[in-house]
């Protein structure tokens, strides 16, 4: 059973890597060429991505360099990546429209939450799970599932 980890830093997370990302993404999400789409999404992942990937924007990455992507992977419009725990799809993905990818959370019951008056201020998350996607839908699928199970964050 996949356990988020509770993040142990208390440095506050890049604001520089957040506007970095955030600028590259407004170049990303208007261009009409899947080159320079891949180039860009390159750019923000920190790997280079393999033009039998296709992407149709908009897509929305909060940092990028946690995710990694295979090839033969398709991604529809409107997906969200917080990828603070770190994404990987493997190859041979597809992803539909307007899906989330979301690899990090904060606690939901109430007593848990007070500890985050002051850690929201330095926007950070206060858990992270890495997630993974396969082509086998069915490891999809109970990779998910057990990660929500395990524990009341997602």
């Amino acid at each position: 059973m996949v356990k988020p980890s509770r993040l142990t830093t208390r440095k506050p997370l890049s604001c520089g890597r957040l506007l970095a990302t955030k600028s590259l993404l407004v170049q990303l999400n208007n261009s009409s060429d899947p080159a320079e789409i891949r180039d860009l999404l390159s750019q923000i992942t920190g790997s280079k991505i393999d033009e039998s990937v296709a992407v149709f924007t908009p897509l929305y990455i909060n940092y990028g360099k946690n995710t990694k992507i295979g090839k033969n992977v398709f991604i529809n419009f409107d997906c969200v990546f917080l990828d603070l725990g770190g994404i990987t799809v493997e190859d041979n993905v597809l992803i539909a429209p307007k899906v989330s990818l979301l690899s990090e959370g904060h606690p939901v019951d109430p007593s848990d939450r007070q500890s985050l008056k002051l850690n929201l201020r330095h926007n950070f998350a206060e858990f992270a799970i890495a997630l993974k996607l396969h082509s086998d839908n069915s490891k999809l699928e109970r990779k998910i599932f057990s990660a929500r199970k395990s524990s009341k964050v997602f």
